[in-house]
């Protein structure tokens, strides 16, 4: 439902700190990384390089859209 999809992607962007821990989150889900970028309103790249360890930014300050 929406609301999970809420629930879900608020907890992403306050717990997770780290590419690799988001990678974990997105797997688990059983998610694709097009589907994460669009439910995080971001770009199917930057969840790439996010999880790859290549972004400077924090994860947490990305993800306050």
């Amino acid at each position: 439902s929406i609301m999970t999809i809420i629930t879900t992607m608020a907890i992403v962007k306050s717990a997770i700190q780290s590419g690799a821990q988001m990678k974990q989150f997105r797997l688990a889900k059983g998610w694709s990384q097009a589907y994460l970028a669009a439910q995080l309103e971001h770009s199917v790249s930057w969840v790439k390089m996010v999880e790859s360890g290549n972004s400077s930014q924090s994860i947490k300050l990305s993800c306050s859209n």
